[in-house]
């Protein structure tokens, strides 16, 4: 049916020629699968058996015909023994599936009687009966293919080239378009079709002839898509030679630098702790750890904190706590006058207060008047500061520490 004959094809423009010294034979009733990859010449021998082109060496035999011997009048002739499935469809826009069919037959000059009962025959062995006034805009991408694929075998040809059919169809409908070619071949044409769809070609186990750089690698009775060489490893690059070596001295040294990074690390946070940790205390050797570790953390902390908790935690006093009242208990009016009177002290001077010793009364409770409930009353004058926010009948409730003789006419603060 077909043989090529240490073909040779060369484009213009072009240094490597698109197919060079390709010899094979595909005999009657065959489906031969032509993979490879893109530019590997798939198409070229496509066009060179429909006399699209010509070859620059060599010889293709095409039903017996020897192409280049062709004249440009005999082509339309020859073609008629040969359908072609293009991967864009090239469907008519503006004629029904029925028409695009039928415009097949009627170029040829087949009769109107004829057309009318190729075209539904042909329509309902690919699934399109129903379907025949549709426009092509209005079906989907499969049923453009088999629109396609009808016109290409409705005048039954001996050969059917079929150019990448399932490149732009979803894998459900390729599948559909593949038995549908088994199909049409198991009634005795030829089928030749350049693909890339492995998966099709692995299940269908039919002869396959690999394409590389214009050259046949390959050519099995039963054979699948293979691991082409033309197809790069997914995975990592295996390091060879020289580049395994430099691999290798990369990974020690990357592994000696390890331990001492981490030593300085460790050392870093050591003198950090000695700082923090007051100097000549000794403490045993698990403590001091467990010191170092508290403190560390607790500096990170405050270099993390924001900007107002730190001024907040350096203005509040040693020994205060949250709310400012002292850890002992004491109020904070009472704390402020006890430092003052240690501050003075201290200074080597005295605070103005009378030092004649008092006899010992109990302390009277606040009254209800009083914001402040439940703080026992501190012998000894009150800071001025206190003073201030306090009530006349408050103060006057203060001074006194029992009632006086003079007061028994007329009692002074609060009235019950």
């Amino acid at each position: 049916m077909i043989r090529f004959d240490q073909v040779t094809k060369k484009y213009p423009g072009t240094i490597k020629p698109a197919l060079n010294a390709v010899d094979f034979e595909v005999r009657r009733g065959e489906f031969v699968f032509l993979v490879g990859a893109s530019g590997s010449g798939k198409s070229s021998c496509l066009r060179l058996v429909l006399k699209e082109e010509k070859p620059s060496a060599g010889t293709v035999h095409v039903l017996g015909h020897n192409v280049s011997s062709i004249s440009n009048r005999k082509i339309p002739y020859f073609r008629r023994n040969l359908g072609v499935v293009f991967q864009d469809f090239r469907l008519l826009p503006n004629k029904t599936v029925f028409q695009n069919v039928a415009f097949t037959l009627q170029v040829i000059g087949k009769s109107r009687g004829f057309v009318q009962e190729a075209v539904p025959d042909v329509l309902k062995m690919v699934g399109l009966d129903n379907k025949a006034q549709r426009m092509p805009h209005e079906l989907s991408g499969g049923e453009q293919q088999r629109v396609a694929i009808a016109r290409a075998i409705v005048n039954k040809p001996q050969v059917l080239l079929a150019d990448e059919p399932t490149g732009n169809l979803d894998p459900a409908t390729s599948a559909g378009i593949m038995q549908l070619l088994e199909r049409i071949n198991a009634n005795g044409t030829t089928v030749v079709m350049a693909t890339h769809e492995a998966a099709i070609v692995d299940k269908m186990q039919r002869r396959v002839i690999e394409l590389v750089e214009g050259a046949i690698v390959r050519d099995e009775t039963h054979g699948g898509y293979g691991n082409t060489a033309v197809i790069p490893e997914l995975g990592p690059r295996k390091e060879r030679g020289a580049d395994a070596e430099r691999a290798k001295r990369a990974v020690e040294e990357a592994a000696r630098e390890a331990p001492s990074t981490q030593s300085v690390v460790t050392q870093r946070r050591s003198e950090a702790a000695e700082v923090v940790a007051p100097t000549g205390e000794a403490t045993d050797a698990p403590s001091a750890t467990r010191a170092n570790r508290s403190e560390t953390g607790a500096i990170d902390r405050l270099s993390d904190s924001e900007p107002n908790e730190t001024a907040a935690a350096q203005a509040e006093p040693a020994g205060t706590t949250p709310s400012g009242r002292a850890s002992d208990g004491t109020p904070p009016w009472a704390a402020r006058s006890r430092d003052t009177s240690e501050d003075l002290a201290t200074a080597g001077e005295q605070p103005d207060r009378d030092d004649t010793p008092r006899p010992s009364e109990p302390a009277q409770p606040l009254t209800q008047s009083q914001p402040i409930t439940g703080l026992p009353l501190i012998p000894g004058p009150l800071p001025d500061d206190t003073q201030e926010h306090l009530s006349l009948a408050e103060r006057l409730g203060l001074r006194a520490g029992k009632p006086r003789d003079e007061d028994t006419e007329q009692n002074v603060g609060p009235t019950k």
